[in-house]
């Protein structure tokens, strides 16, 4: 007789290997198709009797036994499958035997004790040794793909995960955080991913002479080039070398407000930095222009105005 571990029985292992649990032979069951198992099974073709193990053990040398009990009533069969059973109903072992002819005699009637051999070290505590080719895991164990990533789905087989950047979400240029936003670049020096912080970048761009002279002392910088709303407590680093804007200030200010705006980049005499009250006066005009090179000015808002302060 020749027995074989179906692919349930596979999964079944690994299961019991991950979660540290046994796996128990509940039943075997006989069937008459004269047919060679090939391990996807997951029934006897054609089961005629299952009967439960009535006991199990492991010989000296390492062969583990179930034994069952046909019946003398049991039959007549000639019998071609066999199959290994958990308490689940789940086929983890499957096997033929070579046309057993189980009678049944009146005259003499025959109980019959069938043992069954698995080659395993202790069925109770498995010990597999996984062939990476032909390997498996627990179907219930998966892969879950989220934060823009495609792909996963349960071990029964090889899966990939892959960036979606096609369902990635556009960050707005004014929506970035020099300091909390996080870029992941490859370092081709070092041969591995790592993090840059985008205030480093800002910094590496920018670090001129001209820009590290606007910086004020505890805080960062915006860096803009194209016309946008300051927010209250922004530092706006200026850039006209492409053209010249307009900076609108915050529109709902409040006494004590402040913005400082610098002009870091480009001939400012030639391409000016507007900056727009925004629906209140900036030093008495509805508009600030800002024309003279290498210009800083923070701004105040007194309650009716803003000011230079």
């Amino acid at each position: 007789m020749s027995m074989i571990i179906t692919n349930a029985g596979r999964n079944a292992v690994a299961a019991a290997l991950a979660n540290n649990v046994p796996i128990t032979v509940a039943e075997i069951a006989f069937g008459t198709e004269n047919r060679y198992p090939t391990g996807g099974e997951t029934a006897l073709t054609a089961e005629v009797i299952r009967k439960p193990v009535m006991n199990y053990g492991t010989t000296e040398d390492g062969k583990t036994f179930f034994d069952a009990r046909l019946e003398a009533d049991d039959g007549p069969f000639v019998l071609y499958e066999i199959g290994l059973f958990d308490g689940d109903g789940t086929l983890l072992f499957v096997g033929r035997i070579e046309g057993f002819n189980k009678l049944v005699m009146a005259d003499q009637p025959v109980t019959l004790d069938m043992r069954v051999y698995v080659l395993t070290s202790q069925f109770q505590n498995v010990v597999v040794q996984i062939d990476t080719s032909f390997a498996f895991v627990s179907a219930e164990r998966k892969i879950s793909a989220g934060n823009g990533l495609s792909g996963g789905g349960d071990l029964s087989q090889d899966r990939e995960l892959a960036l979606d950047f096609s369902g990635l979400g556009a960050l707005a240029a004014a929506a970035i955080h020099l300091t909390d936003d996080t870029l992941v670049v490859w370092d081709a020096s070092a041969a591995q991913f790592k993090s840059l912080n985008m205030d480093a970048v800002t910094e590496k761009v920018l670090g001129t002479t001209r820009f590290a002279s606007a910086l004020v002392s505890g805080g960062r910088w915006l860096l803009k080039a194209a016309a946008y709303t300051a927010k209250s407590g922004e530092r706006i680093a200026a850039d006209v070398s492409v053209g010249a804007w307009q900076l609108d200030l915050p529109a709902a200010p409040v006494a004590g407000d402040v913005v400082t705006v610098a002009v870091i980049d480009g001939d400012v005499t030639a391409d000016n930095l507007t900056i727009n009250g925004n629906g209140n006066n900036v030093q008495g005009d509805a508009a600030l222009v800002v024309d003279v090179a290498l210009a800083t000015v923070p701004l105040v808002f007194s309650g009716t105005e803003w000011r230079i302060a």
